[in-house]
């Protein structure tokens, strides 16, 4: 019983390894063409680098033959022209355009098919490669050749089955579960580490074949634990580099996909979405910048220009310039400045010189016509000519207050040290404005009145009476028949309140932002 038994599991054995070595030996010749096939599609390419050097395509197809096994090569245009043949005259040879790999190449840069040579007579296995040059790389393969490469692999395999039948009956139940067990934690290791676990690390095996691929192994991962770790950090750098300055930056590339982009960036656009990757349409849809971009990506030229975003209420400088390094092939920089501030503060300058060119006319109109009447004797009586004097002195004053408030507002925005800061009593000095004031106030009957808690403050005592000399003034101007005006201090845990209350006709709220404004009026 235990010779048939063991004739049985011989006989399963080699039946079973029988079938194994002849689907094995078909696997292995497919695998060995497509092998062979893998092997001459990286020679073309890599005879690509050379193939303009030669003038003579024949030449070089003969070169090129005799390095590589003396495969047949040939060197053809586009259109299917032969250029150069190792084995016969290219001027002989008919258009190839027709021929299956070169339409497969054409379409796929890449191209194979097996057929007889009607050149040679025998059959062939057709590997063809389009170089980025524009030319096609045709490698011509006797099958014969890689039939008699396997067949020569039988004697090897036949007798490897027998000692494979004898070793495994003997072996394999001592050696496979020592030789299974650090393979398993290997591969468990490499599956822990592919997995992006960087802290698995394997025993010495039994084996020093198996120690040393465990040490390689354990070295592999530490080194891909380090490097990983330091792109991180040269990766947060740059990012942190990238979103801490205050102009938005967008890298494009020559498909016009953004490659990167900062925060800054993305806040102007008022983007929230990762945009690495997508298009530069995802960004923005304004057609200034992206004919720019366009631009800059075709004719490899700069531009700078301003956008004004209505939606979003904000104005950019946007300068576009071409990119190009070993990470990006004729790519552009974006850089984006939010000018809206200055845009604004030019808007403003320009009205304020507007409406102090409009303050100032008023005076000097009435000064130059009633020196015109006084120069041309047209006003004979005293009285009439004093009067007008007085006039001309009390315009000129106001001009003088005109241009002394404009210097002043022109030195208190510049933050100037014009005047010496002191301790000044609020309450008191609110009573001392509402005292001057309360002449203005009767005439316009309007009631004044001031109080609240003391309390002192460092400010410039003159600049102070001022500014609560206007808030009164104003409040009397604008306010109604029998109305009131209340001044008011109240201290604070963190220093006081300076309040003037009136029950004037007030400020539209949509005015409210610009009451600052120098000269602006709600009603000119």
């Amino acid at each position: 019983m235990k010779r048939a038994v063991s004739a049985r599991i011989i006989l399963v054995s080699l039946t079973a390894l029988l079938l194994s070595s002849l689907i094995f030996g078909l696997i292995l010749q497919k695998d060995y063409e497509n092998s062979l096939q893998d092997e001459t599609f990286r020679m073309l390419e890599a005879a690509d680098i050379s193939v303009q050097s030669f003038g003579d395509m024949d030449a070089f197809a003969k070169k090129l033959s005799e390095l590589y096994n003396g495969y047949r090569i040939t060197v053809l245009k586009k259109d299917g022209t032969v250029l150069g043949d190792s084995h016969a005259d290219a001027a002989t040879l008919e258009n190839h355009s027709g021929r299956a790999e070169i339409k497969d190449a054409i379409k796929f840069g890449k191209g194979v098919s097996v057929r007889r040579s009607e050149t040679l007579n025998i059959k062939m296995m057709y590997i063809a490669y389009l170089s980025p040059s524009g030319l096609l790389l045709r490698a011509a393969i006797p099958l014969g050749y890689v039939r008699e490469s396997f067949i020569k692999l039988i004697p090897a395999m036949a007798a490897g089955i027998i000692i494979a039948v004898i070793a495994a009956l003997v072996l394999a139940g001592r050696l496979s579960e020592s030789a299974v067990r650090p393979i398993k934690r290997l591969t468990e290791a490499v599956r822990r580490v592919g997995g992006g676990d960087y802290s698995a690390r394997l025993k010495s095996a039994d084996y020093s074949e198996l120690s040393e691929l465990a040490g390689s192994v354990n070295q592999m991962t530490e080194s891909i634990e380090q490097n990983v770790k330091n792109l991180g950090d040269e990766r947060q750098k740059l990012r942190f580099l990238l979103d801490s300055i205050r102009q938005g930056l967008i890298v494009v590339d020559d498909r016009q996909d953004i490659v990167e982009i900062n925060k800054t960036a993305q806040m102007l656009f008022d983007s929230g979405q990762e945009l690495a990757g997508k298009p530069f349409l995802y960004l923005t849809r304004d057609m200034q910048i992206l004919n720019a971009l366009d631009n800059c990506l075709k004719t490899r030229g700069s531009s700078i220009f301003e956008v004004n975003n209505e939606a979003l209420g904000r104005v950019y400088s946007v300068a576009v310039n071409p990119l190009s390094a070993d990470w990006i092939k004729n790519g552009a920089i974006i850089i984006l400045t939010d000018v809206t501030q200055l845009a604004q503060t030019e808007q403003i300058r320009r009205e304020f010189i507007t409406n102090a060119s409009h303050e100032l006319k008023t005076p000097i109109t009435a000064i130059r016509g009633f020196a015109e009447l006084l120069s041309e004797g047209l006003v004979k009586e005293p009285d009439v000519i004093n009067g007008y004097l007085k006039r001309i002195v009390k315009e000129s004053d106001r001009m003088a207050l005109l241009i002394d408030d404009i210097i002043k507002l022109s030195q208190l925005e510049e933050d100037r040290e014009y005047r010496q800061a002191e301790d000044v009593e609020l309450l008191k000095l609110a009573a001392e404005a509402v005292s001057e004031y309360t002449p203005q106030a009767q005439k316009n009957n309007v009631k004044l009145s001031v109080s609240g808690t003391g309390f002192t403050v460092k400010a410039v005592r003159d600049d102070m009476r001022r500014l609560l000399g206007n808030l009164i003034h104003n409040a009397i101007k604008y306010n109604v028949s029998g109305g009131s005006v209340e001044v008011i201090t109240e201290k604070t845990k963190h220093g006081g309140v300076l309040r003037v209350k009136d029950t004037g006709i007030g400020i539209p709220e949509r005015d409210v932002p610009r009451v600052f404004e120098r000269f602006y009026r709600v009603d000119k």
